[in-house]
């Protein structure tokens, strides 16, 4: 009777201890905090090759495919960019000032990649005249 006995008490005791220990692995993954942060580049490029053509000008503009191929290549397009992380701090007051300088997404996803963020992906979007890029960042 005593070796029962004894037996449920070393048993429960192992059980107590055991939801304890996980109750306080459970709770400290909680109170984890999380450095991995997601940034946005927005990029909006405007092309100035047509601009100030109405849209009947725009389309009736008989231009050969090479002339085409080449607007294509060295296009004349303005970029605005914003990087949003969700606050505004130093690093993207930083990236905005050195924005002014970019021409093409690529230069901007180049300069975050300098503060340590690595591409995701990205998303393109046509509105008319405007095309909206959408660039994906993340940092661990």
């Amino acid at each position: 009777m005593k070796k029962i006995i004894l037996f449920i008490l070393v048993i429960s005791v192992l059980v107590v201890t055991a939801q304890k220990r996980a109750t306080k692995k459970d709770a400290d993954k909680n109170n984890q905090t999380y450095t991995t942060k997601f940034m946005v580049i927005k990029g909006v490029e405007v092309d100035l090759n047509q601009e100030g053509l109405s849209k009947e000008e725009v389309e009736s503009v008989d231009i050969s495919l090479e002339m085409k191929m080449k607007q294509k290549v060295k296009s004349k397009s303005k970029f605005l960019f914003s990087f949003d992380v969700g606050r505004f701090d130093k690093e993207v007051e930083l990236l905005l000032e050195e924005s002014t300088k970019f021409r093409s997404m690529a230069q901007a996803v180049n300069k975050a990649m300098e503060f340590g963020w690595y591409f995701v992906d990205a998303n393109v979007v046509y509105d008319g005249d405007i095309i909206v890029h959408y660039y994906y960042m993340m940092r661990k």
